[in-house]
């Protein structure tokens, strides 16, 4: 009966700590005016939901733009001049780029109802909130323990950089939601390999896929993670075993592409290679716009071209599009240093001053015990049985990420590019958590201090003080 009411007390601070987050992020909706992108990312919705077309905005997918503008689109019906993007469209021009300009004509037609077209915008991105807030506290509770996931919940909750992102019609917190739902259910499915769970994986993968150009990278991964999964974690198997997962690892792949896909509306699917003409020195050589030509296309004239892509067509041109700006280079800015180029060190530098030390205090506590509190026998700490490659499939996503974002280093401006890879350290760092409950009163106050310290951080508290002053 006591086990019953401490468990009840963990759900219901779940669900206040969510709450309050939630009411959080409504608060610094409305006190935020438009970042320079988000507009752009608004009036790329409403060009889908006009014109049907995926052109606009492309470097990223459609999800996030397209929850955000369909109530604006389908009840405010705001005044959007379409005429650059019409001639963008009749034009035909490779590597062009007009949502900016159209983002900064939306701000300057819509002035007095801008704040509530922003509010309704950022509201309707709430549920990628809730999701996260969901699935950081369910994988945390199942791979570590209860209090495991009331702390990576409370870590997702007040953390500055996914408070900020959160409440901006931004793809950087969908794709970290969706991001982390994908790699759960992958989990799951590794767990337990049956078709339904194959399925389940698939979907979310699609979903996440949808969110950011960068977790493409899940795309080679997860095949990868599954072949060391099935190695380390079974030994030696029958073929039969082993050709029923790789059945079910395909139809995991070929529901996420067609969730892709479809997302698109299948916008070009199959289009041959040969048909593309792309913009970047990478895939169009001497002919990109980068050596300021037309664009072009290495691949159009090798016996590659006939072959289809099985992705939608602006997705290949986004990432094409993307590249651009990397191979360009961009103004960047770094400890007072301006430089026409990135960092390798930059995400990891942002990272110690933006990460408040309370979290960072934690996360050395968990890697020290990850390493020197391990045993070869069973023992009574939950946190201390789960096998090292339930914490692989958790863990390299992120460090993945990480390095392939760092690596990019034609410009260095966002540090909300390695957002995706925090909720999968948070719960990596959760596990402090579960093995300060089985240690003395010092440690458990020392875990406490850092959680409180992470919470109350300035950035937080700043940001809570003033958001419910004005609102109030």
């Amino acid at each position: 009966m006591e086990k019953e009411c401490v468990k009840d007390y963990r759900f219901f601070i779940g669900i206040g700590l969510t709450v309050f987050s939630s009411i959080l992020l409504c608060c610094v909706n409305i006190n935020s005016s438009s970042n320079h992108d988000e507009a752009a990312n608004v009036v790329g919705g409403l060009a889908i939901w006009k014109y049907g077309r995926f052109d606009l905005y492309c470097v990223n997918p459609p999800i996030t733009r397209m929850m955000a503008s369909l109530p604006i689109a389908r009840l405010e019906r705001p005044d959007v001049d379409w005429t650059l993007y019409e001639e963008h469209v009749e034009s035909d021009k490779v590597g062009s780029r007009p949502e900016f300009s159209l983002g900064l004509g939306f701000v300057r037609r819509n002035t007095e109802n801008l704040r509530w077209y922003l509010f309704i915008a950022r509201l309707s991105c709430l549920p990628f909130w809730l999701a996260g807030c969901y699935f950081i506290q369910r994988w945390a509770k199942e791979l570590y323990g209860e209090w495991a996931g009331l702390t990576a919940l409370t870590l997702w909750c007040f953390s500055p950089n996914l408070l900020t992102w959160g409440s901006m019609v931004m793809p950087d917190l969908p794709a970290t939601s969706l991001g982390l739902m994908a790699g759960y259910f992958f989990w799951k499915w590794l767990r337990i390999p049956e078709n339904g769970n194959a399925f389940v994986a698939g979907v979310t993968l699609g979903l996440a896929l949808l969110t950011k150009l960068t977790w493409v990278i899940l795309l080679p991964l997860f095949p990868l993670l599954w072949i060391i999964w099935s190695f380390f974690h079974t030994g030696k198997r029958s073929w039969k075993l082993w050709s029923s997962q790789s059945g079910q690892m395909f139809l995991l792949l070929t529901i996420s592409l067609f969730v892709l896909n479809l997302g698109y509306g299948f916008e070009g699917t199959l289009t041959k290679i040969g048909h593309y003409q792309f913009a970047s020195r990478m895939l169009a050589g001497k002919d990109s716009v980068v050596e300021e030509q037309h664009g072009g296309n290495l691949l159009a004239e090798t016996t590659f071209a006939s072959i289809p892509v099985p992705f939608p067509r602006n997705y290949i041109v986004g990432i094409d599009l993307q590249k651009v700006d990397f191979e360009k280079g961009l103004s960047s800015y770094l400890n007072g240093q301006w430089s026409n180029h990135g960092w390798w060190y930059y995400y990891l530098e942002c990272a110690a001053l933006k990460i408040p030390l309370g979290t960072w205090g934690l996360g050395i506590l968990a890697l020290v015990f990850s390493i020197i509190a391990r045993t070869p026998k069973k023992t009574e700490c939950p946190e201390q049985n789960v096998h090292w490659l339930d914490e692989m499939i958790l863990l390299l996503p992120a460090i993945i990420l990480l390095i392939f974002v760092s690596s990019q280093t034609g410009f260095s401006r966002h540090f909300r590019y390695v957002l995706p890879a925090f909720p999968f350290f948070f719960i990596g760092i959760s596990r402090i958590a579960e093995i300060s409950v089985k240690k003395g009163k010092i440690f458990k106050i020392t875990v406490v201090g850092l959680l409180v310290w992470s919470i109350m951080s300035k950035s937080i508290n700043t940001n809570i003080t003033r958001c419910f002053a004005r609102v109030f």
